[in-house]
């Protein structure tokens, strides 16, 4: 089923029960679809397939680097300190 953005504001229950009946509907605007209204299915999806969608969406990004790589050392800058904390107590 096809339904423009206009007509699917008016008739948003009976589009939702068309759905859950696993009937598609296509939203249109202007003609062109921008989205579809499908049921929901709660799926039992794995750990490894969770992080494989999230990876696939740009979401999570993988590591580089070992867990046993050392963290680099500090960098001091002189003054950091005192520009903080003069920051901080500003009104």
């Amino acid at each position: 089923m096809t339904c423009s953005v206009s007509k699917a504001k008016a008739r948003l229950s009976e589009l939702i029960r068309s759905a859950q009946q696993r009937h598609e509907v296509i939203i249109t605007d202007h003609g062109r679809p921008v989205a579809r209204l499908i049921a929901y299915e709660l799926q039992q999806e794995s750990l490894d397939e969770r992080f494989l969608a999230l990876r696939e969406r740009g979401i999570l990004v993988p590591a580089s680097g070992s867990t046993k790589d050392p963290w680099p050392p500090a960098t001091r800058v002189p003054g950091a300190l005192e520009r903080f904390l003069g920051e901080r107590n500003e009104p």
